[in-house]
């Protein structure tokens, strides 16, 4: 049972904390997925700030490059910065930046998983050269691809210290698209339970918001069950949300629902909306804060559905159901990498993270009704 005194530092460190309560981070390497804008460039320039070496990952060279060069404005000269090419809507493109990684023999103490879209302007029901509906593709199936040619790294840099992270950025949109609402009695698709026939959105005409949403719940699943796979490793993994930040976001997507999405923005962009810097303070917090080492399948941010932002350093329960249910969390994470080995001819089902052997407390999971 937690002492008044416990409880009263927890709530102090979640108002408070931000990249001035940083630890150094001499030593570390730090890989960002999408850091070019928002909460990816915020949390980049801090980790360098911070002493870390920061690789930058992104598809776009010339606007990479330009954020190196405003992160090393910043950070000073004696930043550790590196840019590398990837585009995480090809699994071709993901090969090669992993392979190019480990020929630098680099170790990985934090990969940060923020690459994110939302059925970019003109590209309304595309989908990715690997065949997976590009909203899908890229949050979901691409960050899951990626962080499983980048494992044995992790686990490796795990043996040595001293950390070894991986964290997933989801949203406030896996809440806000299907909100819960009082007294309501009917389950919810995308937050009580999944389509399991349609994984991947290939059957039915989605907007580009409930995709998006979609892709953001499976980010908080995903988070969950590789906690549970990869328990022993020394590997931590945790998911944190953002908040409703001031990000270009919304002016990136194609969204059919234009009502919703304007008043997201102005919601973001009120008093009670926040920058993408205060934005990125649940990511640096699950990136780099000593008292969240060990803290498997934690979810980090503000609570409910973040009114003011406020408590941004402190984990959370999600709201959603599914992000709870072992059943779930287990059918989506094999279901997920038999979809990626038949896209790639790989073998991660039998190659990658296996379930632990069944306990009285975790029992083994079956298959979702």
């Amino acid at each position: 049972m937690q002492t008044i005194k416990e409880t009263v530092n927890k709530y102090w460190t979640a108002a408070t904390w931000d990249k001035r309560s940083m630890r150094d981070l001499q030593g570390w390497t730090i890989v960002v997925i999408g850091a070019t804008d928002g909460v990816g460039y915020e949390s980049a320039k801090a980790f360098a700030e911070h002493n870390a070496h920061v690789v930058l990952v992104g598809r776009n060279e010339e606007k990479s490059q330009k954020t190196l060069e405003e992160i090393k404005a910043v950070a000073g000269p004696q930043a550790k910065l590196e840019y590398m090419l990837c585009d995480v809507s090809s699994f071709k493109s993901i090969r090669k930046f992993t392979e190019e990684y480990k020929q630098k023999n680099y170790p990985i103490h934090v990969l940060l998983n923020n690459a994110a879209i939302q059925s970019p302007k003109g590209k309304r029901g595309a989908k990715t050269e690997d065949g997976f509906e590009i909203t899908l593709g890229v949050n979901h199936f691409g960050l899951v691809y990626l962080t499983l040619h980048l494992l044995d790294v992790v686990k490796s840099t795990a043996k040595k210290g001293p950390t070894a992270r991986i964290v997933w950025v989801t949203s406030l949109g896996s809440q806000l698209v299907n909100p819960p609402v009082i007294g309501a009695t009917t389950k919810r698709p995308g937050i009580d339970y999944l389509d399991w026939e349609d994984l991947k959105a290939e059957h039915k005409d989605e907007s580009d918001w409930w995709l998006y949403s979609r892709s953001k719940i499976y980010n908080i699943m995903t988070c969950k069950e590789l906690a549970r796979r990869l328990a022993g490793t020394g590997i931590t993994s945790l998911v944190a949300h953002p908040g409703l930040s001031v990000t270009d976001h919304f002016g990136k997507s194609d969204s059919e629902n234009k009502l919703s999405s304007k008043l997201i923005e102005t919601y973001a962009n009120s008093p009670i909306g926040q920058t993408a810097e205060g934005g990125a303070i649940p990511l640096e917090f699950a990136c780099t804060a000593e008292e969240l080492e060990g803290h498997n399948g934690g979810y980090i941010g503000s609570p409910e559905l973040g009114l003011l932002n406020v408590l941004q350093a402190r984990e959370q329960v999600p709201n959603a159901p599914l992000c709870s249910d072992p059943v779930a969390l287990d059918r989506l994470w094999n279901e997920t990498v038999k979809c990626i080995d038949d896209a790639s001819g790989e073998h991660w089902a039998k190659d990658g993270p296996q379930a632990p052997p069944a306990t009285p407390e975790t029992p083994v999971a079956g298959v979702s009704k």
